[in-house]
């Protein structure tokens, strides 16, 4: 994840009241005015509520009660339930404030250090976790301070974004997608979210196909908002692939290709797809080439050595099938129709040997680049044992039979 920034320091102890001059000849204001002097905000919340009674759209009044609320609920040791709701009444007395064109800015400048004040903790909380791994209750902190924040702010998108880590962090997972559902919604202007948001919508699908559209639509917002980011494209053909949507991954794979022809991930991907949708020849252009692009990468010597060998099976079942019907209708062929059928059984074992010859080149470097890298190559020697009977190449296919296990 990247790193979660903190709003510039927004504290209200700084605040300045307003001058001492009369509002008006409202006696409760000068009062509260003095009670904020002595520091009793209890006693000048009052005397505010006494001035809105008797005048709801009291401008001076309202923004010194939205002063008063806003010091008491970012007060320490606050519990937070009572600063969610302080912050709450000072979040609607700042906004009937800014329906007073005068006062808008003082108003949206008195909701800004609000929320920037409960942004800011909830931030901390979450760096505070992360630091600790053994105070994993201080994501659900944060998460609380994003509540409230939320609640000054329903448009901030980076609340919601701080929300949905720290939940994800806390193993909220449900909790989780709906706080990162809200920061795509609001307009995040970061490519993380989404990312997240979609790979949970994936771990639904699981249990619940619809989830699959869900992240589709998140993936090609995202893509489309971020059309850069190759995490956003490879994980919208995912989803494509995991949703049974072959056509359209298929289709994107060509467009991203088409767009970068290096890109050997991409090439990989698609010819895995294509490898298992035995479309063997396709398969074998996109793999042979991810293995020029990425030299070392193990597995794109084995699908393409793979795409070789299935192919060389795939004409294996039709030679079985072709002799059991050459078998059964022998006695009633003509010599010419036996010969016929024995030499197009003949070319396709031909094909066969053929396509597992070319298997071995890659399979063998496969082999190589996953013993270097410490993996188990059973899987790879089997394999490359087949290829190398039928190939006729016997001396190699003993030299790897030990490591096939045979």
């Amino acid at each position: 994840m990247k790193r979660i920034l903190l709003l510039g320091a927004l504290v209200f102890g700084g605040l300045a009241t307003m001058g001492a001059g009369c509002a008006g000849g409202d006696s409760n204001i000068e009062s509260a005015r003095l009670n904020m002097r002595t520091g009793d905000l209890t006693a000048a919340l009052g005397n505010v509520d006494a001035a809105l009674r008797t005048n709801p759209a009291n401008a001076e009044a309202l923004e010194i009660k939205g002063q008063i609320l806003s010091m008491q609920a970012t007060k320490p040791g606050i519990p937070l339930t009572e600063a969610s709701e302080k912050a709450r009444v000072a979040a609607e007395t700042y906004r009937t404030l800014a329906q007073n064109p005068a006062k808008a800015s003082v108003a949206n400048a008195g909701l800004g250090r609000l929320y920037g004040s409960f942004y800011n903790q909830a931030v901390s909380y979450f760096q505070r976790g992360a630091a600790n791994p053994d105070s994993a209750g201080l994501f659900g902190t944060a998460y609380d301070y994003v509540t409230i924040a939320s609640t000054v702010a329903p448009d901030s998108a980076a609340a919601y974004q701080v929300g949905g880590y720290a939940l994800l962090r806390a193993g909220r997972n449900a909790e989780a997608t709906t706080q990162l559902r809200l920061a795509t919604e609001k307009g995040i202007d970061e490519e993380q979210p989404y990312l997240l948001l979609a790979r949970l919508y994936l771990d639904e699908a699981r249990t619940d196909a619809a989830k699959y559209d869900d992240a589709i639509a998140v993936l090609r917002s995202a893509s489309a908002r971020f059309p850069n980011n190759a995490d956003l494209q490879a994980e919208l053909l995912n989803a494509y692939t995991r949703a049974g949507r072959l056509d359209e991954a298929m289709q994107g794979f060509r467009d991203r290709i088409a767009s970068n022809p290096n890109d050997a991930t991409a090439r990989l991907a698609f010819g895995t797809m294509l490898l298992n949708a035995d479309r063997y020849d396709e398969a074998v252009e996109q793999l042979r080439e991810a293995t020029r692009l990425a030299p070392t990468n193990g597995d794109a010597f084995y699908n393409l050595g793979a795409a070789y060998t299935n192919q060389a099976a795939a004409l294996n079942r039709q030679i079985n099938e072709k002799e059991d019907a050459f078998q059964r209708d022998r006695s009633n062929l003509s010599t010419a129709d036996r010969n016929a059928r024995q030499a197009e059984i003949d070319a396709l074992k031909t094909r066969r040997n053929t396509f597992f010859g070319e298997s071995a080149a890659p399979l063998d470097r496969a082999r190589e680049i996953y013993t270097g890298e410490g993996k188990d190559v059973r899987q790879v020697c089997t394999a490359l044992f087949q290829a190398y009977t039928y190939s006729g190449q016997t001396e190699r296919a003993a030299g790897v039979r030990a490591c096939a296990g045979l």
